[in-house]
């Protein structure tokens, strides 16, 4: 694998399969909503602050589309299989306390597919 694919690799598997899959399933995993303790706590803070009605309805929205656009660009990225990879990567996150082992081959595959999507982006 060459410099630019791997750096194309590596800015694919931190990016999309560790950062949206794994830490967002083992975030789930231990109870940790995200929505609810910072964006609706920082919608109602800034609420108060400024008076305006419906910013914290803005800050329920918001997460359900910065999630929608960052599936979308691990769609473009890494089409089919670097969805696959990101959906093993969350798999992998929310079975960590579980199942450790499946966890751990989980995002083996992740890796796996995230090499197979960049290699296919490359070629096509």
């Amino acid at each position: 694998m060459g410099v630019a694919r791997r750096r194309r690799w590596t800015g694919f598997l931190r990016e999309y399969v560790i950062l949206l899959g794994f830490l967002s399933g083992l975030s789930l995993a231990i109870g940790f909503d995200l929505q609810e303790s910072i964006w609706k706590g920082t919608g109602a803070v800034l609420e108060a602050t400024l008076g305006v009605a419906g910013i914290s309805t803005l800050f329920v929205v918001l997460p359900t589309l910065l999630l929608g656009y960052s599936v979308w660009r691990a769609y473009r990225r890494g089409g089919p299989f670097g969805l696959g990879a990101v959906f093993c990567g969350f798999l992998g996150g929310l079975l960590l306390f579980t199942l450790p082992w499946h966890a751990a081959a989980l995002l083996g595959m992740a890796v796996l597919l995230s090499v197979v999507a960049v290699e296919r982006r490359l070629l096509s």
